[in-house]
């Protein structure tokens, strides 16, 4: 009925309230207008290209009246929306201003405008890619990757704001939350992005690819995020707080709040820099943002010239990565309980001065490598020598090894404006590491150009800060669509120990109540009550779990408040299967492909390699194991299942080919294909209807580089 009644309302007449329109399907806005505040549901077809709103002319002001466009119903998996919200092209000085919109691709687009302005906007729960990484393991096709986005790439992503080719933009006062990209800008330049609220996202806050001369400034950024479980794996998944792709030069990010990001600011040359060693992103003034408790890097800069000043970073594996840096000034910043506070490598012409390193297990680490990756042009082109530091006026309290130095030449380090305190070790060298002078000399002081702190006019020197952004990096708790924003109540899955206990992590509001409605598939449990924040045990007792469970305020609230109760739900499938795998050598990739009795013959129980492991859930990085090659081998994996009726979800990431038979029936045939231009093309899926005993089979070939295979099976309403 709700479906019937949004085809009959949009596609009738258009109607005026007053001087306020209603939107329609397809309707395209040319002049100035008011929305009648209302709720618009308006499905369009896939691609960008189509949307629900078109507008498009010069000196527009579109005020949406806190209108909600909703592009889907509720019950559609964030992977599935489809379509642009909102797309504005082809004019200039076109003002929207104060709109609800969600369930899009993208949900604003915007492409050739000058003068743009998107304010007061409000774009939650936009697309976003269901994660397989969970609180276990990681799956290699959940990175992000950006290389290219010439022809627009990086919409495969999706995101609340799009922007392509608008100079002098302004975005500001705008809130992205649970989406997968907030603000995504391409060819975009001297815009200001300031004031908004981007958190809570599972990949980029914000995201420039070849922009310059822009200002992004005061904006909260926070848990923006993939990537990550505490005590198991930490490697971001290139997600990031800030992300600087590709010839973005001569750009400030000021005030910022980027805590809890995959990395906190992640800036790379970009890959026509690698292929002709010209260009980079250079020039950018970073200063006066928090960075801290990225799971990877609080800072990311490499192949390129930057300013990093004042910033905060604490908390990270690296407080910065400056790999293949040149002419970079590092002053005044904090860098505290990391890793290791500033990591080069392959770095030269840095100046390091005035800033405050405390408690990290290294602070300030130079290496390069004695040779380079044979299949990258940059170091064949450009002097890539780790060479010519100037560190001076730095303090260290608690650092267990200050400077440490490999294959780096000519480090300038000022021992007498330097402070040392509870610092063991201070210098770490090896044996190539050469001309290392412990007092500054006026050729470095020379060099140290950009130590005065640069103003940027209308701006003060303070920054924002998130509710959150003290909170340390453990409170990065990721779900299967990002991270946990802290609102709604969450059981979460935290540990199966070994004597088939479950520990469950009860996530919500302090001092509010839970309790258990009902369960399926549990023969004990530690409690059915308690408060948020409690840890709780249970016992499985069949294959599938399930939990519900509802909150509620405690009876003695505060007179007048309303009594708040809501309902949620714990599930896990554990899938119960002796797994026997098996790997072998093969000789020809051609036979491999085509030939079934080439397959039948590699793989006779003569050649099998056995591997002890529970379940199919592999990446190696190099050789599976004597006498296996890093490549050229073959992997089957079967297992006898016993499972209650019903559809069934069959998922496989793996890199190179694989198939798997159900039954003796293939289900998954991607054997034959190409290499895959992107990681999460890597993933596999169809959906079985199962019932009863069911042989599963795996076949797995290598072929070459990073081997993968995890496999995936849950019920299908699950």
């Amino acid at each position: 009925m709700k479906k019937l009644l949004g085809f009959i309302f949009f596609f009738g007449a258009l109607h005026s309230f007053g001087q306020q329109i209603a939107l329609q399907q397809g309707m395209v806005i040319t002049q100035s207008t008011v929305v009648a505040n209302a709720t618009y549901v308006v499905k369009v077809s896939p691609g960008t290209d189509t949307a629900a709103v078109i507008i498009t002319g010069y000196n527009i002001v579109v005020d949406f009246n806190h209108a909600i466009l909703n592009g889907d119903d509720e019950d559609v998996a964030a992977d599935h929306f489809q379509g642009c919200g909102i797309y504005i092209k082809d004019g200039s000085n076109i003002t929207i201003r104060n709109l609800n919109v969600l369930h899009y691709k993208v949900a604003i687009r915007a492409s050739n405008v000058k003068g743009l302005v998107i304010e007061n906007c409000d774009a939650p729960f936009n697309y976003r890619k269901r994660l397989l990484s969970n609180w276990q393991r990681e799956d290699i096709s959940d990175w992000m990757s950006y290389h290219h986005n010439e022809n627009d790439e990086w919409f495969r992503y999706g995101a609340a704001i799009y922007l392509r080719g608008c100079n002098n933009a302004i975005v500001r006062n705008n809130v992205v939350t649970n989406g997968q990209c907030a603000l995504m800008m391409s060819l975009c330049d001297s815009a200001r992005v300031y004031n908004n609220r981007f958190v809570f996202n599972s990949a980029i806050g914000i995201g420039m690819y070849r922009c310059s001369f822009n200002q992004v400034l005061y904006n909260q950024l926070d848990f923006n995020v993939r990537g990550f479980s505490q005590g198991y794996y930490w490697r971001g998944q290139d997600s990031a707080g800030i992300l600087v792709f590709e010839q973005c030069n001569n750009n400030i990010y000021w005030g910022n709040s980027v805590t809890h990001g995959g990395d906190g600011f992640f800036l790379w040359a970009g890959q026509s820099t690698m292929d002709n060693g010209t260009g980079g992103c250079n020039n950018n003034v970073v200063v006066h943002n928090d960075f801290s408790y990225a799971p990877t890097n609080g800072i990311e800069a490499t192949f390129s010239k930057n300013y990093f000043a004042t910033n905060i970073v604490r908390g990270c594996d690296h407080g910065l990565w400056g790999g293949y840096s040149y002419q970079t000034d590092i002053i005044n910043n904090v860098f505290d309980a990391n890793r290791i506070g500033i990591a080069i490598e392959h770095g030269s012409n840095i100046a390091i001065a005035g800033n405050h390193f405390s408690n990290n297990k290294t602070a300030i680490r130079l290496w390069a490598r004695k040779t380079q990756p044979g299949d990258w042009v940059y170091p064949k082109l450009v002097d890539t020598r780790s060479r010519n530091y100037c560190i001076s006026r730095n303090d260290f309290t608690g650092d267990s090894t200050v400077y440490d130095l490999t294959l780096t030449d000519s480090v300038h380090l000022d021992f007498d404006k330097t402070k040392f305190k509870n610092t063991p070790t201070i210098l770490k060298r090896s044996g190539d590491a050469m001309h290392i002078d412990t007092l500054i000399n006026a050729a470095c002081t020379a060099n140290m150009s950009n130590l005065h702190k640069p103003m940027l006019n209308g701006v003060d020197t303070g920054f924002v800060t998130h509710e959150f952004g003290k909170l340390q990096r453990q409170y990065i708790r990721m779900n299967e669509w990002g991270p946990y924003d802290y609102t709604a109540p969450w059981a979460r899955l935290i540990k199966k120990q070994s004597n088939g206990i479950w520990l469950i992590e009860m996530n919500g509001r302090d001092k509010e109540h839970w309790k258990i409605d009902s369960m399926q598939g549990v023969k004990e449990i530690s409690a059915t009550t308690g408060l948020f924040g409690d840890t709780i045990s249970l016992r499985p007792s069949a294959q599938l779990v399930k939990v519900f469970f509802s909150k509620q305020q405690p009876s003695n609230v505060t007179p007048g408040m309303q009594r708040r109760v809501a309902s949620f739900l714990f599930q896990e499938f554990e899938l119960a299967a002796a797994w026997s795998i098996n790997l072998y050598k093969w000789d020809s990739l051609d036979a491999l492909k085509s030939n079934s009795n080439y397959f039948s013959k590699i793989t006779s129980a003569k050649n099998a390699i056995p591997v002890k492991a529970s379940a199919p859930d592999f990446v190696w990085w190099g050789s599976p194991g004597a006498p296996l090659p890093a490549d050229s081998f073959v992997t089957v994996a079967v297992a006898q299942l016993e499972l209650p009726a019903g559809k069934y979800s069959i998922g496989i990431t793996a890199d190179d080919m694989v198939r798997i038979y159900v039954d003796g029936k293939v289900v998954i045939d991607n054997w034959n294909a190409a290499s895959p231009s992107y990681d999460d093309e890597l993933y596999h899926e169809t959906t079985v209807q199962l019932g009863g005993s069911h042989n599963i089979r795996i076949e797995h070939a290598e072929i070459s580089g990073l081997s993968v295979l995890q496999f995936y099976m849950r019920p299908e309403k699950f």
